[in-house]
């Protein structure tokens, strides 16, 4: 069984147990790429009954919806640094702002 796929379905009998529940609604640090979350997903509904992977699935996207709502707007100014007005501004969590874009497009 390869590793990761291995890994999908531990974290899915911990959702059973209402472990991994408590966790994704208080963690906010926990990031998923994009291709992961897909396959997580996926192993999600063949694993979880349809209740429960619908708690599941809400949980994750909105996991994966706040961060993609982070790398937007750190995007979005990353762009704004290169006009002439925002030059002198800081940088924030801008300045790699591309390469974690490309990270959780990408996996």
């Amino acid at each position: 069984m390869e590793t990761l796929e291995h890994l999908f379905l531990n974290i899915q009998r911990v959702y059973q147990f209402q472990l991994l529940q408590i966790l994704l609604h208080g963690c906010q640090d926990l990031l998923f790429c994009l291709p992961h979350t897909a396959r997580l997903l996926e192993a999600g509904r063949a694993e979880l009954s349809k209740r429960r992977f619908a708690d599941f699935a809400s949980a994750v996207t909105a996991i994966v919806d706040g961060y993609l709502e982070t790398l937007s707007g750190d995007v979005s100014w990353f762009c704004k640094k290169f006009d002439y007005r925002y030059e002198n501004e800081p940088w924030y969590n801008a300045k790699d702002a591309i390469e974690r874009t490309v990270s959780c497009l990408s996996g």
